[in-house]
């Protein structure tokens, strides 16, 4: 009987002694649970504050640096501040890589918070510590970054520029998803610059990588992009298979907000195609989808083809409710692009119905937030020479300071020599008088060079300007616009490479195609041209000094066709000829000699050529000199130039 009392008493406190440990257990848990995830923004920063305040080692920094990375969202407004504490710190215990990394994240939040002014100052001190650090992984991310917020703010040529820089790098890396990524914002930028072909050519290398990786998330997107491509160039069919494959992945992903994209894009493309039941199906269902995102931008453009689709099928009540619905969300948010489409759709609803003085009231509407947009882009463009400017500018600094660099350890080194001996501090002056002497001779070669482009470049412009005053006088004001978006965009090519010593073949065709083009509109009917490119000429990759062709092709225009009301003809042909490029400019005009009787001024371009051709001829000696000829043919004239210049790469 005692034993049995005895072991129910024992059995009674063990049970009592677990009921409390299994308390005290939970207890302890949840208190832990409350600490790691109860804390506020505020105590969660100042946390990490008074850990920064006495951190020296640089693991412990990175540790801190991973923390206040991860916690982007929960530390809220102290996020950048603890950022700022964090670069002070590593630059006070001379952690370099720790405010590389810091500066860049800081450049990123200020992008996602649209201050890219702010942006590309935090990306740059980031850049410059990945320079001097040689860390190729962060330069891919700084280069990366800077063209993302050149992208954001539609500065596509530069966002080109340094988008190129970071694939270069990765692709020297190996990495194939940085490689993939970034082919496929380059493949974006190319289409807000409206170049087609090699935005298809990115998004395809893209998609390549994709396959290889097996990365649905970069096919899919990728898929989508080409055909919204295809669609842009009215390949309807080729759009249709892409944007399937494109939604297909999306789908299996659960990827919510780009179904609606995929959906909206393929209803259009069914609208062009002249299928209004699929158009409306799609529409509606990315309408759904788009009303469930919140995304308005979408919404407004989504209304707006439902009343377009609507206006062809006679349901015109219809149209009018969507269309009056989307043009309000549209205002809502400042979309001009799409308030211009609702109210082209409005001009044809109201024509539809008889309704004349709504019809004009709506092309009024239309015309005037269609000027806003050209207002904004001429913004952009005033916006993207300025940058353009100014970044030339910083790169020249930089330069300048490398140089003074330079000097200033060759006369470290020189002092050191000259404590060697006497005997050695002579061989060595001797060589640096004639590496000085060389070098300065070539720089003041280069600077020449430089020179003969500035003059050249405001002769170009100017000849430009007069055909755009041309049409003014005639109050041609179309025209003149057209002109002057063709002339801005030469502009910029032209601003591009003045200061550079060579420039890629293609793209030296490319302008020569823009200025002649804008000629044949200041010059209508009176001259045709053909430009043949030797098929074995790899014109990506081939460097020559630029603007050495034009002058001749002004000429030929200028002088050769002057008594010409029509029947111009102007032929460029491009031969390779191994490390020299032969180009032949041929026109019917009134030839050489003649013109040379008909007007004793020397083109000042011309000038600018030879001269140039000089100095060129001085690195390389075997260019043969330029031809220029007569020619007749059954009694015609014209003139034949024939110009070797030499392939620099």
């Amino acid at each position: 009987i005692k034993k049995t009392k005895l072991a129910d008493i024992i059995n009674y406190i063990s049970m009592k002694i677990s009921k409390y440990t299994l308390t005290l257990i939970f207890i302890s848990f949840f208190s832990c649970v409350q600490y790691v995830y109860g804390q506020t923004a505020e105590q969660k920063a100042d946390s990490i504050h008074e850990e920064l305040l006495v951190a020296s080692d640089y693991s412990k920094l990175d540790s801190l640096f991973r923390i206040i990375k991860n916690n982007r969202v929960k530390l809220e407004m102290y996020y950048i501040p603890l950022l700022y504490q964090y670069v002070n710190r590593s630059k006070s215990v001379g952690y370099e890589e720790g405010q590389m990394h810091a500066l860049d994240r800081i450049g990123l939040q200020y992008r996602f918070n649209e201050q890219y002014d702010s942006a590309l100052y935090y990306h740059n001190q980031s850049l410059n510590l990945a320079l001097r650090l040689g860390d190729s992984v962060q330069l891919y991310y700084n280069y990366n970054n800077i063209g993302q917020v050149y992208r954001q703010q539609d500065l596509n040529v530069l966002a080109i520029k340094y988008l190129h820089k970071a694939l270069k790098i990765t692709e020297a890396l190996g990495n194939k998803k940085a490689m993939s990524f970034t082919q496929n914002t380059l493949g974006s930028a190319y289409v807000a610059q409206k170049d087609y072909d090699k935005a298809l050519k990115y998004f395809r290398k893209s998609l390549a990588l994709g396959k290889i990786n097996e990365d649905k998330g970069t096919l899919a997107y990728n898929y989508s992009t080409i055909g919204e491509v295809f669609l842009l160039q009215n390949y309807i069919d080729s759009a249709l298979i892409y944007l399937d494959l494109g939604k297909t992945l999306k789908v299996e992903l659960g990827n919510r907000r780009g179904i609606p994209i995929s959906d909206h894009l393929t209803g259009q493309a069914y609208y062009v195609k002249g299928d209004m039941i699929n158009a409306e199906k799609y529409f509606n269902l990315a309408l759904k989808g788009h009303i469930n995102n919140k995304n308005k931008r979408y919404q407004s453009f989504c209304y707006a083809y439902l009343g377009k689709i609507n206006i062809q099928t006679n349901q015109l009540d219809k149209a009018k409710s969507y269309l009056e619905t989307g043009v309000e969300i549209a205002k809502s948010i400042h979309s001009l692009e799409y308030i211009v489409l609702i109210y082209d759709a409005f001009f044809n609803l109201y024509k539809k119905i008889g309704n004349w003085e709504k019809a004009i009231e709506s092309l009024q509407l239309s015309s005037t937030y269609e000027d806003s947009i050209i207002n904004i882009t001429n913004g952009q463009q005033l916006q993207l020479l300025e940058v353009e400017y100014e970044t030339k500018k910083k790169e020249q600094q930089i330069e300048l300071l490398s140089a003074e660099n330079k000097i200033k350890n060759q006369r470290i080194k020189f002092g050191i020599v000259a404590i060697s001996g006497l005997l050695l501090l002579v061989v060595v002056v001797i060589s640096l008088m004639i590496i000085r002497k060389r070098n300065t001779q070539l720089a003041h070669d280069d600077l020449k060079q430089k020179l003969f482009r500035s003059q050249m470049n405001p002769h170009f412009i100017f000849n430009a300007l007069g055909s755009i005053q041309n049409y003014m006088y005639k109050n041609e004001t179309t025209k003149a616009a057209r002109f002057l978006g063709n002339f801005a965009s030469l502009s910029r090519s032209i601003l591009k490479y003045s200061n550079e010593n060579t420039i890629d073949l293609a793209s030296e065709i490319e302008m020569l195609k823009n200025y002649i083009e804008l000629e044949k509109m200041r010059m209508p009917d009176v001259f045709n041209y053909e430009m043949i490119i030797d098929h074995d000429l790899e014109t990506e990759f081939i460097q020559i000094a630029p603007m050495m062709i034009q002058p001749f092709i002004e000429n030929a225009i200028k002088h050769g066709f002057c008594d010409k009301k029509d029947g111009g003809k102007l032929k460029l042909e491009f031969i390779d000829k191994k490390d020299i490029l032969e180009v032949i400019i041929t026109d019917n005009g009134i030839g050489i000699n003649h013109s040379k009787q008909k007007s004793k001024h020397e083109s000042m371009s011309t000038k600018i050529f030879y001269d140039r051709m000089k100095y060129l001829k001085k690195k390389n000696k075997h260019i043969p000199d330029i031809e220029i000829m007569d020619i007749t043919d059954n009694e015609i004239t014209g003139t034949k130039v024939v110009l070797y210049l030499p392939i620099l790469n």
